[in-house]
């Protein structure tokens, strides 16, 4: 388990999020929790104007996937079990959009 990593959501919410990406920090690996974003499809907000530093947009699975930054929130780590992708080599963008909601830049 790394951070960055996309799980597919395994929840009750998965029709409408279908990704979690985990942002914790890996010293906190022993924790039976893991800080995660969701991700929903980019076609769910067709005619939203999506501040693109806040909620930027990756490919998952060949899907456009908006991060949902605003939505963050904790779940079981025992939840997180089918890894799927890694956006660390993005990791700038998704720690960035943090910076946004935390700091306002």
């Amino acid at each position: 388990m790394a951070r960055f990593d996309v799980y597919r959501n395994q929840g009750k919410s998965k029709q409408f999020v279908p990704y979690l990406v985990d942002v914790q920090c890996e010293l906190l690996s022993h924790l039976n929790t893991r800080v995660v974003i969701p991700m929903y499809h980019l076609d769910q907000f067709l005619g939203v104007n999506i501040p693109k530093d806040l909620s930027p947009v990756f490919k998952i699975e060949n899907h456009e996937c908006v991060l949902q930054t605003p939505e963050m929130g904790s779940i079981l780590l025992s939840a997180l079990k089918q890894r799927v992708d890694n956006l660390a080599k993005t990791q700038h963008i998704v720690t960035g959009a943090m910076d946004v909601l935390f700091h306002g830049f």
